[in-house]
Protein backbone atom coordinates (compact mmCIF):
# COMPACT_ATOMS: atom_id res chain seq x y z
CA UNK A 1 0.00 0.00 0.00
CA UNK A 2 2.77 2.40 -0.99
CA UNK A 3 4.43 2.04 2.43
CA UNK A 4 7.95 0.89 3.13
CA UNK A 5 8.26 -1.85 5.75
CA UNK A 6 11.14 -3.80 7.25
CA UNK A 7 11.10 -7.51 8.01
CA UNK A 8 13.44 -9.51 10.25
CA UNK A 9 13.69 -13.30 10.22
CA UNK A 10 15.81 -15.25 12.68
CA UNK A 11 17.19 -17.47 9.96
CA UNK A 12 17.08 -18.34 6.27
CA UNK A 13 18.24 -21.78 5.17
CA UNK A 14 19.17 -22.59 1.57
CA UNK A 15 19.45 -26.32 0.77
CA UNK A 16 20.85 -27.73 -2.45
CA UNK A 17 20.66 -31.30 -3.76
CA UNK A 18 23.12 -31.93 -6.59
CA UNK A 19 22.72 -34.98 -8.79
CA UNK A 20 24.49 -36.21 -11.91
CA UNK A 21 22.47 -36.41 -15.10
CA UNK A 22 22.88 -39.06 -17.78
CA UNK A 23 25.15 -36.81 -19.81
CA UNK A 24 27.43 -36.24 -16.80
CA UNK A 25 26.38 -32.66 -16.10
CA UNK A 26 25.29 -31.76 -12.56
CA UNK A 27 21.69 -30.87 -11.77
CA UNK A 28 21.05 -28.62 -8.77
CA UNK A 29 17.71 -28.38 -6.98
CA UNK A 30 17.34 -25.58 -4.46
CA UNK A 31 15.09 -25.54 -1.42
CA UNK A 32 14.62 -22.88 1.23
CA UNK A 33 13.20 -22.29 4.69
CA UNK A 34 12.49 -19.29 6.88
CA UNK A 35 13.19 -19.69 10.61
CA UNK A 36 11.42 -17.79 13.39
CA UNK A 37 12.30 -17.96 17.09
CA UNK A 38 11.86 -15.72 20.10
CA UNK A 39 12.58 -15.93 23.81
CA UNK A 40 9.53 -13.79 24.61
CA UNK A 41 6.04 -15.18 25.17
CA UNK A 42 4.25 -12.03 24.06
CA UNK A 43 1.62 -13.04 21.51
CA UNK A 44 1.33 -9.44 20.35
CA UNK A 45 4.95 -9.52 19.13
CA UNK A 46 4.43 -12.85 17.38
CA UNK A 47 1.39 -11.42 15.65
CA UNK A 48 3.47 -8.45 14.47
CA UNK A 49 6.22 -10.64 13.03
CA UNK A 50 3.83 -12.93 11.18
CA UNK A 51 1.87 -9.96 9.87
CA UNK A 52 5.07 -8.49 8.43
CA UNK A 53 5.82 -11.80 6.72
CA UNK A 54 2.37 -11.84 5.15
CA UNK A 55 2.77 -8.26 3.95
CA UNK A 56 6.17 -9.10 2.45
CA UNK A 57 4.68 -12.13 0.70
CA UNK A 58 2.07 -9.89 -0.94
CA UNK A 59 4.45 -7.01 -1.78
CA UNK A 60 4.96 -6.01 -5.46
CA UNK A 61 8.69 -6.80 -5.19
CA UNK A 62 7.82 -10.50 -4.89
CA UNK A 63 5.27 -10.76 -7.67
CA UNK A 64 7.75 -12.36 -10.14
CA UNK A 65 8.41 -15.21 -7.63
CA UNK A 66 5.12 -15.11 -5.73
CA UNK A 67 4.44 -18.82 -6.25
CA UNK A 68 7.80 -19.70 -4.69
CA UNK A 69 7.18 -18.40 -1.18
CA UNK A 70 9.45 -20.28 1.21
CA UNK A 71 7.81 -22.25 4.05
CA UNK A 72 8.16 -20.77 7.54
CA UNK A 73 9.49 -22.94 10.36
CA UNK A 74 8.70 -21.72 13.88
CA UNK A 75 10.71 -22.99 16.84
CA UNK A 76 8.86 -22.68 20.14
CA UNK A 77 10.46 -22.87 23.58
CA UNK A 78 7.40 -24.47 25.19
CA UNK A 79 3.95 -25.81 24.44
CA UNK A 80 2.43 -22.55 25.65
CA UNK A 81 4.58 -20.53 23.28
CA UNK A 82 3.59 -22.86 20.46
CA UNK A 83 -0.07 -22.14 21.25
CA UNK A 84 0.69 -18.40 21.11
CA UNK A 85 2.38 -18.76 17.72
CA UNK A 86 -0.55 -20.71 16.31
CA UNK A 87 -3.13 -18.23 17.55
CA UNK A 88 -1.03 -15.32 16.26
CA UNK A 89 -0.89 -16.97 12.84
CA UNK A 90 -4.67 -17.29 12.72
CA UNK A 91 -5.36 -13.73 13.84
CA UNK A 92 -2.76 -12.14 11.55
CA UNK A 93 -4.12 -13.89 8.46
CA UNK A 94 -7.69 -13.07 9.47
CA UNK A 95 -6.86 -9.41 10.05
CA UNK A 96 -5.25 -9.00 6.62
CA UNK A 97 -7.80 -11.29 4.95
CA UNK A 98 -5.05 -13.41 3.44
CA UNK A 99 -4.25 -17.09 3.28
CA UNK A 100 -2.12 -18.15 6.27
CA UNK A 101 1.58 -18.80 5.90
CA UNK A 102 2.66 -22.27 4.88
CA UNK A 103 5.14 -24.00 7.17
CA UNK A 104 5.45 -25.96 10.39
CA UNK A 105 5.96 -25.42 14.10
CA UNK A 106 7.66 -27.55 16.75
CA UNK A 107 8.70 -27.30 20.39
CA UNK A 108 12.41 -27.38 21.07
CA UNK A 109 13.34 -30.21 23.46
CA UNK A 110 14.98 -29.33 26.75
CA UNK A 111 17.70 -30.94 28.82
CA UNK A 112 19.56 -33.89 27.37
CA UNK A 113 17.48 -33.87 24.18
CA UNK A 114 18.32 -30.27 23.33
CA UNK A 115 20.48 -31.32 20.35
CA UNK A 116 17.93 -33.64 18.72
CA UNK A 117 17.98 -33.86 14.94
CA UNK A 118 15.59 -31.08 13.82
CA UNK A 119 14.24 -33.29 11.02
CA UNK A 120 12.89 -35.62 13.72
CA UNK A 121 11.10 -33.02 15.82
CA UNK A 122 7.36 -33.27 16.27
CA UNK A 123 6.41 -30.80 13.54
CA UNK A 124 2.83 -29.61 13.15
CA UNK A 125 1.08 -27.34 10.70
CA UNK A 126 0.38 -23.91 12.29
CA UNK A 127 -3.12 -23.54 10.84
CA UNK A 128 -4.58 -27.04 11.36
CA UNK A 129 -2.21 -28.39 14.07
CA UNK A 130 -1.86 -31.66 12.16
CA UNK A 131 1.41 -33.67 12.29
CA UNK A 132 3.65 -33.17 9.28
CA UNK A 133 7.17 -33.84 7.99
CA UNK A 134 9.63 -31.25 6.79
CA UNK A 135 10.35 -33.01 3.50
CA UNK A 136 6.66 -32.69 2.60
CA UNK A 137 6.94 -28.89 2.85
CA UNK A 138 9.98 -28.52 0.63
CA UNK A 139 9.44 -27.74 -3.03
CA UNK A 140 12.16 -26.84 -5.56
CA UNK A 141 12.51 -23.11 -6.09
CA UNK A 142 14.65 -21.06 -8.47
CA UNK A 143 17.78 -19.49 -6.94
CA UNK A 144 16.34 -16.04 -7.61
CA UNK A 145 13.87 -16.70 -4.78
CA UNK A 146 16.66 -16.38 -2.23
CA UNK A 147 17.79 -13.08 -3.68
CA UNK A 148 14.30 -11.67 -3.17
CA UNK A 149 14.42 -12.81 0.46
CA UNK A 150 17.79 -11.22 1.24
CA UNK A 151 18.62 -7.56 1.38
CA UNK A 152 21.01 -6.47 -1.34
CA UNK A 153 23.22 -4.82 1.26
CA UNK A 154 23.69 -8.09 3.13
CA UNK A 155 24.73 -9.92 -0.02
CA UNK A 156 26.92 -7.29 -1.64
CA UNK A 157 28.69 -5.93 1.41
CA UNK A 158 32.02 -7.61 2.13
CA UNK A 159 34.78 -5.98 4.17
CA UNK A 160 33.10 -2.61 3.69
CA UNK A 161 33.36 -2.79 -0.10
CA UNK A 162 30.34 -3.26 -2.34
CA UNK A 163 30.70 -5.53 -5.34
CA UNK A 164 28.29 -6.47 -8.13
CA UNK A 165 25.82 -9.17 -7.17
CA UNK A 166 27.06 -12.58 -8.27
CA UNK A 167 24.65 -15.47 -7.90
CA UNK A 168 27.30 -18.14 -8.43
CA UNK A 169 29.46 -16.88 -5.56
CA UNK A 170 26.52 -16.17 -3.27
CA UNK A 171 24.88 -19.57 -3.58
CA UNK A 172 27.86 -21.58 -4.76
CA UNK A 173 30.35 -23.76 -2.83
CA UNK A 174 31.27 -22.73 0.70
CA UNK A 175 34.22 -20.40 1.05
CA UNK A 176 35.97 -18.69 3.91
CA UNK A 177 33.79 -16.08 5.60
CA UNK A 178 35.52 -12.70 5.79
CA UNK A 179 36.02 -10.97 9.11
CA UNK A 180 33.11 -8.57 9.50
CA UNK A 181 33.25 -7.59 13.20
CA UNK A 182 36.31 -5.76 14.49
CA UNK A 183 37.10 -3.32 17.27
CA UNK A 184 38.32 -5.19 20.41
CA UNK A 185 34.76 -5.67 21.63
CA UNK A 186 35.71 -7.69 24.73
CA UNK A 187 37.94 -4.90 26.07
CA UNK A 188 35.33 -2.26 25.32
CA UNK A 189 32.67 -4.22 27.19
CA UNK A 190 34.76 -4.36 30.37
CA UNK A 191 35.05 -0.58 30.47
CA UNK A 192 31.33 0.11 29.97
CA UNK A 193 29.67 2.35 32.51
CA UNK A 194 26.20 3.82 32.72
CA UNK A 195 27.37 7.17 31.36
CA UNK A 196 28.81 5.52 28.25
CA UNK A 197 25.53 3.92 27.22
CA UNK A 198 24.01 6.74 25.25
CA UNK A 199 24.17 5.61 21.66
CA UNK A 200 23.06 2.72 19.53
CA UNK A 201 26.51 1.13 19.47
CA UNK A 202 26.64 0.87 23.25
CA UNK A 203 23.21 -0.77 23.33
CA UNK A 204 24.56 -3.45 21.00
CA UNK A 205 27.67 -3.92 23.17
CA UNK A 206 25.50 -4.63 26.20
CA UNK A 207 24.62 -8.02 24.75
CA UNK A 208 28.25 -9.11 25.13
CA UNK A 209 28.32 -8.10 28.78
CA UNK A 210 25.17 -9.85 29.98
CA UNK A 211 25.05 -13.45 31.14
CA UNK A 212 22.19 -15.90 30.74
CA UNK A 213 21.00 -15.04 34.25
CA UNK A 214 20.87 -11.35 33.34
CA UNK A 215 18.78 -12.12 30.26
CA UNK A 216 16.38 -14.24 32.34
CA UNK A 217 15.86 -11.33 34.73
CA UNK A 218 15.27 -8.90 31.87
CA UNK A 219 12.77 -11.16 30.11
CA UNK A 220 10.87 -11.82 33.35
CA UNK A 221 10.65 -8.12 34.17
CA UNK A 222 9.55 -7.36 30.63
CA UNK A 223 6.66 -9.81 30.98
CA UNK A 224 5.88 -8.88 34.62
CA UNK A 225 7.12 -5.41 35.63
CA UNK A 226 7.55 -4.35 39.27
CA UNK A 227 8.74 -7.63 40.75
CA UNK A 228 10.63 -7.59 44.05
CA UNK A 229 13.92 -9.30 44.90
CA UNK A 230 12.14 -12.13 46.73
CA UNK A 231 9.65 -12.71 43.94
CA UNK A 232 12.38 -12.78 41.30
CA UNK A 233 14.31 -15.35 43.33
CA UNK A 234 11.23 -17.54 43.78
CA UNK A 235 10.20 -17.42 40.13
CA UNK A 236 13.71 -17.97 38.74
CA UNK A 237 14.68 -20.62 41.28
CA UNK A 238 17.78 -18.71 42.42
CA UNK A 239 19.20 -17.58 45.74
CA UNK A 240 18.41 -14.03 46.75
CA UNK A 241 22.15 -13.26 46.78
CA UNK A 242 22.47 -14.29 43.14
CA UNK A 243 19.41 -12.28 42.16
CA UNK A 244 20.66 -9.19 43.97
CA UNK A 245 24.04 -9.51 42.25
CA UNK A 246 22.35 -9.64 38.83
CA UNK A 247 20.09 -6.72 39.72
CA UNK A 248 23.08 -4.67 40.86
CA UNK A 249 24.91 -5.30 37.58
CA UNK A 250 21.88 -4.46 35.45
CA UNK A 251 21.26 -1.33 37.51
CA UNK A 252 24.84 -0.14 37.10
CA UNK A 253 24.53 -0.60 33.33
CA UNK A 254 21.32 1.45 33.30
CA UNK A 255 19.03 -1.41 32.25
CA UNK A 256 16.93 -1.47 35.43
CA UNK A 257 15.59 1.06 37.89
CA UNK A 258 14.29 0.51 41.43
CA UNK A 259 10.92 1.94 42.39
CA UNK A 260 9.91 2.46 46.02
CA UNK A 261 6.19 1.72 46.44
CA UNK A 262 3.73 0.98 49.22
CA UNK A 263 4.52 -2.71 48.68
CA UNK A 264 8.27 -2.22 49.07
CA UNK A 265 11.03 -1.78 46.53
CA UNK A 266 10.21 -3.01 43.06
CA UNK A 267 12.24 -3.30 39.84
CA UNK A 268 11.31 -2.31 36.32
CA UNK A 269 13.08 -1.86 33.00
CA UNK A 270 14.46 1.58 32.26
CA UNK A 271 14.26 3.19 28.84
CA UNK A 272 17.70 1.79 28.01
CA UNK A 273 16.64 -1.68 29.11
CA UNK A 274 13.54 -1.50 26.94
CA UNK A 275 15.64 -0.41 23.97
CA UNK A 276 17.97 -3.34 24.61
CA UNK A 277 15.08 -5.83 24.61
CA UNK A 278 13.68 -4.27 21.45
CA UNK A 279 17.05 -4.53 19.70
CA UNK A 280 17.43 -8.17 20.80
CA UNK A 281 14.00 -8.95 19.31
CA UNK A 282 14.56 -6.92 16.09
CA UNK A 283 11.65 -4.65 16.96
CA UNK A 284 11.15 -0.92 17.18
CA UNK A 285 11.48 0.45 20.75
CA UNK A 286 7.97 1.89 20.49
CA UNK A 287 6.71 -1.68 20.51
CA UNK A 288 7.40 -1.84 24.25
CA UNK A 289 7.23 1.82 25.25
CA UNK A 290 4.71 4.63 25.51
CA UNK A 291 5.06 8.22 26.61
CA UNK A 292 4.35 8.80 30.26
CA UNK A 293 4.74 11.96 32.36
CA UNK A 294 5.80 12.03 36.00
CA UNK A 295 5.06 15.33 37.66
CA UNK A 296 7.14 14.46 40.69
CA UNK A 297 10.35 14.17 38.71
CA UNK A 298 9.94 16.39 35.67
CA UNK A 299 7.35 18.27 33.74
CA UNK A 300 8.26 16.61 30.46
CA UNK A 301 7.03 13.25 29.29
CA UNK A 302 9.33 10.23 29.27
CA UNK A 303 9.13 6.73 27.84
CA UNK A 304 7.91 3.87 30.03
CA UNK A 305 6.79 0.30 29.50
CA UNK A 306 3.26 -0.30 28.29
CA UNK A 307 0.81 -1.01 31.13
CA UNK A 308 3.27 -0.15 33.88
CA UNK A 309 1.37 2.93 35.08
CA UNK A 310 -1.72 0.82 35.87
CA UNK A 311 0.39 -1.62 37.88
CA UNK A 312 1.84 1.23 39.92
CA UNK A 313 -1.62 2.59 40.69
CA UNK A 314 -2.73 -0.86 41.93
CA UNK A 315 0.58 -1.91 43.44
CA UNK A 316 -0.92 -3.78 46.40
CA UNK A 317 -3.01 -5.93 44.08
CA UNK A 318 -0.04 -6.43 41.75
CA UNK A 319 2.21 -7.48 44.63
CA UNK A 320 -0.40 -9.97 45.84
CA UNK A 321 -0.66 -11.70 42.47
CA UNK A 322 3.12 -11.79 42.07
CA UNK A 323 3.66 -13.19 45.57
CA UNK A 324 1.16 -15.98 44.92
CA UNK A 325 3.02 -17.29 41.88
CA UNK A 326 6.42 -16.80 43.49
CA UNK A 327 5.32 -18.96 46.45
CA UNK A 328 3.70 -21.51 44.13
CA UNK A 329 6.81 -21.83 41.95
CA UNK A 330 9.07 -22.18 44.98
CA UNK A 331 6.81 -24.78 46.64
CA UNK A 332 6.51 -26.78 43.40
CA UNK A 333 10.29 -27.20 43.21
CA UNK A 334 10.19 -29.08 46.50
CA UNK A 335 7.80 -31.65 45.02
CA UNK A 336 9.23 -34.41 42.78
CA UNK A 337 6.64 -34.38 39.99
CA UNK A 338 5.13 -30.89 40.18
CA UNK A 339 5.99 -27.63 38.45
CA UNK A 340 4.48 -24.27 37.55
CA UNK A 341 4.55 -24.54 33.76
CA UNK A 342 3.60 -20.92 32.93
CA UNK A 343 1.60 -17.97 34.21
CA UNK A 344 0.26 -14.84 32.55
CA UNK A 345 -1.18 -11.57 33.79
CA UNK A 346 -2.66 -8.43 32.28
CA UNK A 347 -3.81 -8.41 28.68
CA UNK A 348 -2.17 -11.81 28.02
CA UNK A 349 -4.82 -13.59 30.12
CA UNK A 350 -7.80 -11.47 29.08
CA UNK A 351 -10.27 -12.78 26.53
CA UNK A 352 -12.49 -10.65 24.31
CA UNK A 353 -15.07 -12.58 22.33
CA UNK A 354 -18.29 -11.96 20.46
CA UNK A 355 -21.61 -13.73 20.87
CA UNK A 356 -24.09 -12.70 18.22
CA UNK A 357 -23.68 -8.97 17.75
CA UNK A 358 -22.29 -8.22 21.22
CA UNK A 359 -18.72 -8.23 22.49
CA UNK A 360 -17.87 -9.60 25.94
CA UNK A 361 -14.75 -9.53 28.12
CA UNK A 362 -13.28 -11.96 30.61
CA UNK A 363 -10.61 -10.31 32.75
CA UNK A 364 -9.11 -12.58 35.40
CA UNK A 365 -6.19 -11.41 37.46
CA UNK A 366 -4.00 -14.20 36.11
CA UNK A 367 -4.04 -17.42 34.11
CA UNK A 368 -1.64 -20.26 34.88
CA UNK A 369 -0.86 -23.90 34.16
CA UNK A 370 0.37 -26.27 36.86
CA UNK A 371 1.81 -29.70 36.17
CA UNK A 372 1.32 -32.69 38.47
CA UNK A 373 3.00 -35.71 36.93
CA UNK A 374 1.58 -36.04 33.43
CA UNK A 375 -1.53 -34.01 34.22
CA UNK A 376 -1.83 -30.31 33.43
CA UNK A 377 -4.17 -28.17 35.52
CA UNK A 378 -5.05 -24.78 34.05
CA UNK A 379 -6.62 -22.24 36.42
CA UNK A 380 -7.69 -18.62 36.68
CA UNK A 381 -6.62 -16.60 39.69
CA UNK A 382 -8.76 -13.94 41.36
CA UNK A 383 -6.89 -11.96 44.03
CA UNK A 384 -9.43 -10.06 46.14
CA UNK A 385 -8.22 -7.34 48.50
CA UNK A 386 -11.65 -6.92 50.09
CA UNK A 387 -12.64 -3.97 47.91
CA UNK A 388 -15.51 -5.79 46.13
CA UNK A 389 -18.95 -6.08 47.71
CA UNK A 390 -21.58 -8.69 46.85
CA UNK A 391 -22.73 -6.74 43.79
CA UNK A 392 -19.20 -6.45 42.40
CA UNK A 393 -18.59 -10.15 43.02
CA UNK A 394 -21.83 -11.01 41.22
CA UNK A 395 -20.69 -9.05 38.15
CA UNK A 396 -17.27 -10.73 38.29
CA UNK A 397 -18.66 -14.27 38.50
CA UNK A 398 -21.32 -13.50 35.88
CA UNK A 399 -18.52 -12.91 33.36
CA UNK A 400 -17.23 -16.42 34.06
CA UNK A 401 -20.75 -17.82 33.68
CA UNK A 402 -21.19 -16.14 30.30
CA UNK A 403 -17.76 -17.33 29.17
CA UNK A 404 -18.78 -20.88 30.11
CA UNK A 405 -22.06 -20.64 28.18
CA UNK A 406 -20.38 -19.22 25.06
CA UNK A 407 -18.07 -22.24 24.79
CA UNK A 408 -15.21 -19.92 23.89
CA UNK A 409 -12.99 -21.76 26.34
CA UNK A 410 -13.17 -24.87 24.12
CA UNK A 411 -11.02 -23.07 21.52
CA UNK A 412 -8.04 -23.28 23.90
CA UNK A 413 -8.63 -26.12 26.36
CA UNK A 414 -10.21 -29.53 26.45
CA UNK A 415 -11.36 -28.92 30.03
CA UNK A 416 -12.60 -25.74 31.63
CA UNK A 417 -9.90 -24.14 33.84
CA UNK A 418 -10.37 -24.02 37.60
CA UNK A 419 -11.24 -20.79 39.35
CA UNK A 420 -8.89 -20.11 42.30
CA UNK A 421 -9.84 -17.19 44.56
CA UNK A 422 -7.82 -15.68 47.41
CA UNK A 423 -9.63 -13.42 49.89
CA UNK A 424 -8.09 -11.15 52.56
CA UNK A 425 -10.05 -12.79 55.41
CA UNK A 426 -12.59 -15.51 56.15
CA UNK A 427 -15.56 -13.11 56.06
CA UNK A 428 -14.79 -12.08 52.48
CA UNK A 429 -14.10 -15.70 51.56
CA UNK A 430 -17.58 -16.74 52.73
CA UNK A 431 -19.12 -13.83 50.85
CA UNK A 432 -17.39 -15.02 47.68
CA UNK A 433 -18.68 -18.55 48.24
CA UNK A 434 -22.27 -17.41 48.69
CA UNK A 435 -22.21 -15.29 45.53
CA UNK A 436 -20.52 -18.05 43.54
CA UNK A 437 -23.19 -20.57 44.57
CA UNK A 438 -25.84 -18.27 43.10
CA UNK A 439 -23.99 -17.35 39.91
CA UNK A 440 -22.02 -20.49 39.05
CA UNK A 441 -23.60 -23.51 40.73
CA UNK A 442 -25.66 -24.41 37.63
CA UNK A 443 -22.55 -24.78 35.44
CA UNK A 444 -21.15 -28.33 35.49
CA UNK A 445 -17.41 -28.64 35.08
CA UNK A 446 -16.52 -25.29 36.66
CA UNK A 447 -14.51 -25.94 39.83
CA UNK A 448 -13.86 -23.14 42.31
CA UNK A 449 -11.36 -23.14 45.18
CA UNK A 450 -11.05 -20.43 47.83
CA UNK A 451 -8.59 -19.56 50.59
CA UNK A 452 -7.38 -16.54 52.56
CA UNK A 453 -4.23 -14.49 52.27
CA UNK A 454 -3.24 -15.25 55.85
CA UNK A 455 -3.39 -19.01 55.32
CA UNK A 456 -1.50 -18.68 52.06
CA UNK A 457 1.37 -16.75 53.64
CA UNK A 458 1.44 -18.88 56.78
CA UNK A 459 1.33 -22.37 55.27
CA UNK A 460 2.05 -22.03 51.53
CA UNK A 461 -0.11 -22.67 48.45
CA UNK A 462 0.32 -26.46 48.48
CA UNK A 463 -0.84 -26.90 52.09
CA UNK A 464 -4.42 -28.00 52.95
CA UNK A 465 -5.77 -24.44 53.09
CA UNK A 466 -8.34 -24.58 50.26
CA UNK A 467 -12.13 -24.97 50.24
CA UNK A 468 -13.85 -26.35 47.16
CA UNK A 469 -16.84 -24.06 46.73
CA UNK A 470 -18.01 -25.40 43.37
CA UNK A 471 -17.74 -29.15 42.79
CA UNK A 472 -16.80 -30.86 39.60
CA UNK A 473 -19.25 -33.10 37.77
CA UNK A 474 -20.48 -35.92 40.03
CA UNK A 475 -19.29 -34.33 43.30
CA UNK A 476 -21.17 -32.64 46.11
CA UNK A 477 -20.41 -29.08 47.19
CA UNK A 478 -18.71 -28.79 50.56
CA UNK A 479 -20.17 -26.70 53.36
CA UNK A 480 -18.16 -23.67 54.35
CA UNK A 481 -17.28 -25.23 57.71
CA UNK A 482 -15.75 -28.42 56.27
CA UNK A 483 -12.09 -29.28 56.47
CA UNK A 484 -9.78 -27.63 53.97
CA UNK A 485 -7.93 -29.64 51.35
CA UNK A 486 -4.85 -29.44 49.20
CA UNK A 487 -5.37 -27.57 45.96
CA UNK A 488 -3.99 -30.22 43.58
CA UNK A 489 -4.83 -33.30 45.64
CA UNK A 490 -7.73 -34.38 43.33
CA UNK A 491 -5.28 -34.52 40.41
CA UNK A 492 -2.91 -36.77 42.37
CA UNK A 493 -5.68 -39.22 43.23
CA UNK A 494 -6.86 -39.23 39.62
CA UNK A 495 -3.37 -40.10 38.41
CA UNK A 496 -3.15 -42.91 40.94
CA UNK A 497 -6.36 -44.43 39.55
Amino acid sequence: REQRMRLFADGLAALCIRTQQSDGTPLDKWYGLFLLFTELDDERLMHLRLERLLCWRESPERWPVYQHMLPVLILARSIRQRDHWQHAGETSALKLRLDPLQGAIACLPAGENAHTNPWRLSWRTPSTNHPCHLHDLLNPVPPATFLSALSREAIEEERGKRSPLNLSTTLGPARRIPRLVVGNLANRVRSLTQDDLADREAIALLGLHLTSCHWRVLRLLLAHPLLSDTELAGLLGLQRRSVRSSLSTLHSLGCLKPLVTEAGRRWHLSERGLRLMAAASHLHPRTFMVESGDEAESATAHLAQRGESWLVQHIQHTAGVYSFFAMLAQAARQQPVQALSWWETGSACERRYRVGEQWHNLRPDALADYRVGRKQVCFWLEWDRGTMNARDLAIKFASYAHYHDSREWAREWSWLPWLVCVAPDIAQERRMQRVAQVQLARFPGLVMWTSTEGLLIGYGPLAPIWLQSLPSRGQVAQPSGSLRQRLFAPVVRKNAI
